[in-house]
């Protein structure tokens, strides 16, 4: 049985990735900031005026405590959302390295990607094109060559000499 590769690279696509993680960090500012103005407005509208003094020393305890978890659960995010990216962003990479090799004329075996990633389907599709191109490949290569014909005969202009020669020849 194979066993699970994990992936050594924090970053394999460091444009998309990094785009990716600053939206993440923008959703997540949203959502502070949401969570900051529902915990700053809500006792107002909902608390007698008297009241707002009480309630005022229990927003901050509150607003520290959201503000606290939700710093804490920051790091969580932009962890498992890269660790997300990496099943789309891993085989991407990989088939970029693939078509790099075929068209360099390497050997290449099937394209595989890890059990976890996403575009299992791709790989297979990449795969039966590589197959229809390998035979087509083999069977250039067994017809018969272009060099064992004969080579084409010179076309270019004749020259001065060879042009009296053939004019010396004509009867006249």
């Amino acid at each position: 049985m194979r066993k699970h590769q994990t992936r050594s690279r924090l970053f394999i696509d460091r444009p998309i990735q990094f785009a990716i993680i600053v939206r993440a960090v923008t959703y997540w500012t949203v959502c502070l900031t949401m969570q900051i103005l529902a915990t700053a407005l809500l006792p107002v509208l909902f608390h007698p005026p008297q009241d707002l003094y009480v309630v005022g020393e229990q927003f901050w305890w509150t607003l520290g405590l959201g503000i606290l978890g939700s710093i804490l659960a920051l790091p969580l995010i932009v962890m498992d959302i890269l660790r997300l990216s990496h099943r789309w962003v891993g085989p991407v990479y990989r088939l970029r390295s693939y078509l790099r090799s075929l068209r360099n004329g390497q050997p290449v075996g099937n394209l595989k990607f890890r059990e976890s990633d996403f575009w299992q389907e791709l790989a297979a599709d990449v795969n039966s094109v590589v197959s229809e191109l390998t035979e087509a490949r083999a069977r250039l290569d067994n017809s018969p060559s272009l060099s064992s014909t004969k080579p084409p005969q010179n076309t270019s202009a004749p020259t001065r000499n060879e042009s009296e020669s053939a004019l010396s020849e004509l009867p006249i």
